[in-house]
């Protein structure tokens, strides 16, 4: 049974805003008084890198724009420009972030407004991207391929899936994204406690 790449990238943005929801619920639990969760923001910055970056977006932009690429008008050529744009805006909050986050693990409370506002800025970006690439980029790229086209995207999708690495990245990451939510509801509900 041929497999459907556009379903494949949908249900990895699913896990990717499961993370940046479980964001901006720490987030706002710091904004209500709870300590900077320093080794939290690490999981939660490692997994924008290894994932929805290195792991996703290497996904999008090898395997599935050059594609669209072949067939695409002077308007969707406009798409492809910015979303491989909006993936360079992502992976700069991404960095940025990191790098500071050593200071901000030191108790720099400058450095740590600054991370916030970057993943703040980061799950905005990508929620809207995500909602693009959902409802239009991914769906009509795929449907102006040609059948020829359509296979030789299913086969570099199986043959990515395929690698034993790659494997190893999803399962990792998948998990991480579940440590990740679990944790965040962990400090939804302590905030709660406290409020009441």
């Amino acid at each position: 049974m041929a497999i459907n790449p556009v379903q494949i990238l949908i249900d990895e943005h699913r896990v990717i805003l499961q993370v940046t929801a479980a964001w901006e619920m720490a987030d706002q639990a710091i904004e209500h008084g709870a300590a900077f969760p320093a080794a939290f923001v690490s999981r939660v910055v490692d997994f924008i890198h290894a994932f929805a970056d290195a792991y996703h977006h290497h996904r999008e932009e090898e395997l599935f724009i050059p594609y669209v690429e072949h067939v695409s008008s002077d308007r969707a050529r406009g798409n492809i420009g910015l979303v491989r744009q909006e993936h360079q805006m992502a992976r700069y909050r991404a960095r940025r972030a990191d790098e500071l986050l050593p200071a901000a693990a030191a108790g720099d409370v400058e450095a740590q407004k600054e991370i916030r506002r970057l993943l703040n800025s980061y799950c905005s970006l990508i929620s809207c991207h995500i909602g693009m690439e959902d409802m239009a980029f991914f769906p009509n790229g795929y449907a102006t391929m040609s059948p020829q086209l359509r296979a030789r995207v299913q086969q570099a999708f199986q043959e990515f899936d395929a690698n034993k690495e790659n494997q190893e990245t999803n399962k990792r990451y998948r998990a991480l994204a579940e440590r990740i939510v679990a944790q965040a509801r962990e400090m939804h509900n302590d905030l709660k406690h406290h409020t009441v």
